[in-house]
């Protein structure tokens, strides 16, 4: 409890100090929807999240220190009916957890394995399905799920790769 509470705090002074959502320029470019692609030259965090928009795919890697966690912040509208798929591709050795925080930090939703994309398939891969019960600026935290029930653990794999999809639904 005594490391959660400044860890929301501090995710709570985040979502309430971020400006105004971010305007993608060229796919592929640090902190830009990759399409898909691992964005290796910039790590997101808590302090430095990138904005997604529903309808855009960012790739990362939970990678380049020991307990990485990727944030990605966005807006919605009360009543907006939203899905976000976390999904390791074929050669990733990431096993993604997903987090999404309201706007006082506090989780509101977190998946892992979860068999959405096919009941009969042993995938890794997390989706998180939601209606928004009020307008506001939201996190979604992507992680490893040696990371989430261990403080000790570590993992930093630089084939811990993901893609994050924000879409309506």
């Amino acid at each position: 409890m005594q490391r959660t509470l400044p860890a929301l705090l501090g995710l709570s002074l985040l979502l309430a100090s971020c400006g105004q959502p971010g305007v993608p320029t060229q796919p592929g470019q640090p902190g830009q929807p990759s399409a898909g692609a691992p964005d290796r030259t910039t790590d997101t965090t808590m302090a430095a999240p990138v904005t997604i928009t529903p309808g855009q795919t960012y790739g990362g890697v939970i990678a380049g220190q020991p307990r990485d966690f990727d944030y990605y912040i966005f807006d919605a509208a009360a009543g907006d009916r939203l899905q976000i798929d976390v999904k390791a591709p074929a050669d990733s050795t990431l096993d993604p957890v997903v987090r999404v925080y309201l706007n006082d930090g506090w989780v509101l939703l977190e998946k892992d394995d979860d068999g959405a994309y096919n009941p009969s398939d042993n995938s890794l891969d997390a989706q998180v399905l939601f209606n928004a019960d009020k307008t506001g600026r939201y996190a979604i935290e992507v992680t490893s799920f040696k990371l989430v029930n261990d403080p000790a653990a570590t993992d930093d794999n630089a084939k811990n790769l993901y893609t994050v999809t924000l879409n309506r639904r």
